[in-house]
């Protein structure tokens, strides 16, 4: 069975914390989030794109996004 979402957040990397962080909790855009970080946006919007892609697949359960009803 799929563990939830919080369970789920505190077991990423602190950095990735932080970019779902600013990126969806204060709602910083890429570039202001680049500034903030100190890295390039393009380092920025796949990282986000790489964490998220880990959250779907840990947050999958039989098939389905945890959360979504199947179709």
């Amino acid at each position: 069975m799929s563990m939830d979402l919080a369970s789920e957040f505190e077991s990423l990397r602190p950095n990735q914390k932080t970019l779902l962080l600013l990126r969806f909790y204060y709602g910083y855009s890429i570039p202001e989030i680049a500034e903030i970080v100190e890295k390039p946006e393009g380092t920025v919007k796949s990282q986000l794109h790489r964490t998220l892609q880990v959250l779907r697949k840990k947050l999958t359960n039989g098939g389905d996004v945890y959360g979504e009803a199947s179709t």
